[in-house]
């Protein structure tokens, strides 16, 4: 209703304006794009016959060569390692290259598809991330094909040995993290509810399992974001613990060394008042603001002002106030729902974030936030989480 009734005076305000140029002109710009050398193969397709003994003879040219570069030499259950190989190639004048991954057991490949990247003229690379899943390891043996004017012209495969990977033990503060190094960004803690405090973490850890990052003995615990593209992967954790509590201490295993990094964190519980900077959609007592009807309202208001000046007319500055006031009430309002019974109250607004209550009959609630279908609801008892907009009834 509110945006019906401005929307002839916004457009009177535009009407006076000056056209302006909305559209923008990038200009002639020029990019050099290097050719793509790679192509995967399926390994279930039908390939082009193959003179396998013209390939292996040993007085036939050889044009391509792979080396790995050297794995750890201890390799544990749950590492992500990082398999980089090179290829050096002796013929300058190539299509392209195919590379084909064979089967593997007791690692799993992470992080982007086999690609080649040039490294000069004659020289390749291609970096390969894998996390160990079990103590019997296996690498997939690689295959590289070169072609030349279409036609295949040489093959190389790099069979690495099979290795053993060791379990890690367990202790009372292991977060179930295996890192080459791991890294608090940034943390935070706020008041979530009655007798709770929430913690938020922005972790960055290098070749880890950090997804998997969880504090021993906190029942209400997950990750709302991960960005893994290895060899870096990005999280935003979040814990629900005792409002008194006043720091946790947690540790993870070094591969490099093969032993424990303990971090002790301290909170300081005396200046709770401010919003979480890493994630604002944790933060239990944010909310939206209508910047959008505020806007169209201080457009009113201008327009009333002018109006107001060339015609002197009392009228106008009554309406001035009368969209102040609106305005004033549009921010400090509180927006009620009703939340039917059986509705999933969850930390974040996401399909698989923490479920920590469930109404067990309708309740009437304060809406504080709408993000992506979901609405950030404060209940009478003072919790407050996220439900799907379809739980609220009215």
């Amino acid at each position: 209703m509110l945006r019906t009734l401005l929307g002839p005076l916004l457009a009177a305000l535009f009407l006076l304006a000056e056209p302006a140029d909305l559209f923008y002109d990038p200009g002639d710009e020029t990019a050099l794009a290097q050719q793509d050398l790679n192509t995967t193969e399926d390994l279930n397709a039908t390939q082009e016959p193959i003179d396998e003994a013209l390939l292996l003879d040993p007085l036939r040219p050889k044009l391509i060569y792979l080396t790995p570069q050297e794995l750890p030499s201890t390799l544990y259950v749950g590492q992500s390692i990082e398999l980089t190989v090179n290829a050096l190639v002796t013929e300058s004048n190539y299509d392209h290259f195919s590379v084909k991954l064979h089967e593997s057991s007791g690692v799993r490949r992470i992080g982007p598809g086999p690609r080649w990247e040039r490294v000069d003229d004659n020289r390749h690379r291609m970096r390969l991330f894998f996390r160990i899943t079990d103590t019997q390891v296996r690498l997939p043996e690689i295959e590289t094909r070169l072609y030349i004017d279409g036609a295949l012209e040489d093959m190389a495969t790099l069979e690495l040995p099979a290795r053993r990977a060791n379990p890690v033990a367990t202790n009372p503060h292991f977060t179930g993290v295996i890192a080459n190094e791991l890294e608090i960004i940034t943390h935070k803690v706020e008041r979530f509810g009655e007798g709770q405090n929430i913690l938020v973490m922005d972790l960055q850890g290098h070749l880890s399992n950090l997804a998997d990052f969880s504090l021993q003995g906190v029942e209400t615990q997950g990750t709302d974001w991960v960005d893994d593209r290895p060899p870096q992967t990005r999280i935003f954790y979040y814990a629900l613990i005792p409002a008194d509590q006043e720091g946790v201490r947690f540790n993870y295993f070094d591969p490099t060394t093969g032993d424990y990094r303990r971090f002790d964190l301290s909170f300081d519980l005396s200046n709770l008042g401010q919003r979480i900077s890493t994630h604002a959609d944790i933060s239990p007592k944010s909310r939206s603001i209508p910047w959008l009807e505020i806007f169209l309202l201080s457009v009113a208001s201008i327009l009333l002002i002018l109006f107001w000046f060339k015609t002197h007319r009392n009228l106008f500055l009554v309406m001035v106030a009368l969209t102040v006031v609106l305005a004033v009430w549009l921010v400090l309002r509180d927006e009620r729902v009703t939340i039917q019974e059986g509705a999933q109250v969850r930390l974040l607004p996401t399909s698989t974030s923490t479920l920590f209550y469930v109404t067990y009959r309708p309740t009437e609630a304060i809406a504080l936030k709408r993000k992506d279908g979901y609405i950030k609801v404060h209940l009478p008892d003072d919790k407050i989480g996220w439900i799907r907009e379809e739980e609220a009834l009215d």
